[in-house]
C-alpha cells in the first residue's frame, strides 16, 4: 500500500523542475514543491522585468513590414528540447512538423500562396532556461513570422519576455504551467496547451454531468484538506454551483489513516451519484474500498495522482467498475486509449496543434504579416480547428479529462 508511486502527472511535472508526492514521505516532498513553486514563480516574475518595452500593435505592424511578406519565403521557428531528457519529444516534433509542412506545400489549396513557401526551422531549447535564453537570442536574430513551442513550462517563461520585448509572435506549446500567460502581458503571445491549475474546474464539469440541477443531494467531494486538495474541490465546487445550481457536499479526511469509516458514512448517508475523491492514491484505496463494501455504487472520480501503477494494484477490480481519473490532456484532446499521459505526448500534440494554428490563422488573415495574424487570434481564432483564445491569450480547451481503465489502458470515459 506505502510503495512509492509515480503519478500519471510525473513526466509533466518533472518539465517543471518539481517532484510529485509520494506516499512514503509526502511531508519533504511538499515542502520541497512548495520551495520549488516559489522559485518558479520567483524566477518568472524577474523574467518579465527583462522586457522593459511593452510592443504596441502600431509597433508589432511596423516590424512585420520588415520580415518576410507574400514574395518572400516565411520563415516559422519552432523551439523543442532536442537534447537532454525530452529529446525524443523535440525529435518528433521535428518529424511531425516536418509531414506538415510537405503536405501544405503540395496542397494546390493551399492559401494564401506563403503556406506553399514557409519553411520550418526546429532549434533547440534544452528544457532548460539557460537553453532557452540562448536559443531565443538566436530566434530573435533570425526574424522569423512567429515561433512556435517551448513545451517546457521553465524554458517558455525564460524565452516569453525576450521575444516580447523583440516584437516576435510567440505560441508558447505543451507548457501548461499557469504562469506562462500570467506574466507575460503581451498581447501578442499566446498559449496553445492546457493548464494545470485547471483540474479542478474540469472535474466540476464531469460532475455537472452526473447531477440534476436543484436535486438535493448526488455529488459529493472528498479532499484531504492539503492546499492542491482544496484548491482542486474549490473549483469543482464553483463549477457545479454554476451549471447546476447547487454545490456538492464537501467531505474532509486526514492523510495517512488507515481507516475512513466516518467519512464513508457521512458519504454513503449522501446517497451520492458521483463523488470526487482529492487526495493521495493510497487513501483514496482506502475510501473506495469501504464504499463499496457498504453498497455504495457512486461513481468514483480520482484526481491525476491515482493513474498510477500503485493504485491499479492496490484497487485491483475496484478499479475497473464506476471509477475514472481525471488525466492531462493535449488541447486537441485525447482519443485513443493510452498506457499513461506522458510529457512527450501532450508536448508533440500541443506544438503541431499550435503550428496547425498558426496556419490557419493566415489563411483566415489572408497574410503571414504578425498584425494580421495577431488579430485573427486574438478576435476570430480559428474556428475550422475549434481554436479561440481568451483575455490572457489561453487557448478555450479543456485541461483534464476523465478516463477508466480497462485491459491495461486508460481510455477516454464514455469510449
Amino acid at each position: 500500500m506505502r510503495d512509492a508511486c509515480l503519478p500519471s502527472a510525473f513526466a509533466i511535472s518533472s518539465a517543471l523542475g518539481f517532484e510529485m508526492p509520494s506516499a512514503r514521505d509526502r511531508s519533504a516532498v511538499r515542502a520541497r514543491n512548495s520551495r520549488a513553486i516559489r522559485l518558479f514563480a520567483a524566477s518568472a516574475r524577474a523574467a518579465a522585468v527583462v522586457a522593459a518595452a511593452i510592443l504596441t500593435t502600431s509597433a508589432l505592424a511596423a516590424q512585420s513590414a520588415t520580415r518576410s511578406t507574400d514574395a518572400e519565403t516565411i520563415r516559422v521557428v519552432i523551439a523543442a528540447p532536442l537534447t537532454g531528457w525530452a529529446e525524443a519529444a523535440g525529435t518528433e516534433i521535428a518529424a511531425r512538423a516536418e509531414t506538415l509542412v510537405a503536405r501544405a506545400r503540395a496542397s494546390s489549396n493551399a492559401k494564401p500562396a506563403p503556406l506553399r513557401l514557409f519553411t520550418v526551422d526546429v532549434i533547440d531549447d534544452q528544457c532548460t532556461r539557460a537553453g532557452a535564453a540562448a536559443a531565443a537570442t538566436d530566434v530573435i536574430a533570425r526574424r522569423p513570422a512567429v515561433v512556435i513551442g517551448h513545451p517546457c513550462s521553465a524554458a517558455a517563461a525564460t524565452a516569453a519576455p525576450l521575444y516580447r520585448a523583440a516584437g516576435v509572435l510567440f505560441l508558447a506549446a505543451g507548457a501548461r504551467h499557469p504562469d506562462i500567460t500570467k506574466t507575460t502581458g503581451s498581447a501578442v503571445q499566446f498559449r496553445i496547451a492546457g493548464r494545470d491549475d485547471r483540474q479542478g474546474e474540469d472535474a466540476g464539469l464531469r460532475l455537472a454531468s452526473f447531477a440534476r440541477a436543484g436535486a438535493a443531494g448526488g455529488i459529493v467531494i472528498v479532499h484531504d484538506r492539503t492546499i492542491l486538495a482544496r484548491s482542486i474541490a474549490d473549483g469543482a465546487q464553483r463549477v457545479l454551483k454554476a451549471r447546476t445550481g447547487r454545490g456538492a457536499e464537501i467531505v474532509t479526511i486526514v492523510a495517512s489513516e488507515t481507516d475512513y469509516s466516518a467519512a464513508v458514512a457521512k458519504i454513503v448517508a449522501s446517497q451520492p451519484r458521483a463523488i470526487l475523491f482529492a487526495g493521495f492514491p493510497a487513501e483514496g484505496v482506502i475510501v473506495l474500498r469501504q464504499l463499496r463494501e457498504r453498497g455504495a455504487t457512486a461513481r468514483f472520480l480520482a484526481i491525476d495522482t491515482h493513474a498510477s501503477a500503485s493504485f491499479i494494484a492496490e484497487a485491483g477490480r475496484l478499479a475497473d467498475a464506476d471509477v475514472e481519473v481525471m488525466l492531462p490532456v493535449p488541447v486537441a484532446g485525447q482519443v485513443a486509449p493510452i498506457e499513461a499521459p506522458t510529457f512527450e505526448g501532450i508536448a508533440v500534440a500541443d506544438v503541431i496543434a499550435a503550428l496547425e494554428a498558426w496556419m490557419g490563422a493566415v489563411r483566415l488573415a489572408g497574410t503571414p504579416i504578425a498584425s494580421a495574424v495577431v488579430h485573427q487570434l486574438r478576435h476570430g481564432g480559428v474556428a475550422d480547428l475549434g481554436t479561440t483564445f481568451d483575455a490572457s491569450g489561453d487557448a478555450r480547451a479543456v485541461s483534464f479529462a476523465p478516463f477508466t481503465w480497462r485491459n491495461g489502458r486508460w481510455h477516454p470515459a464514455g469510449r
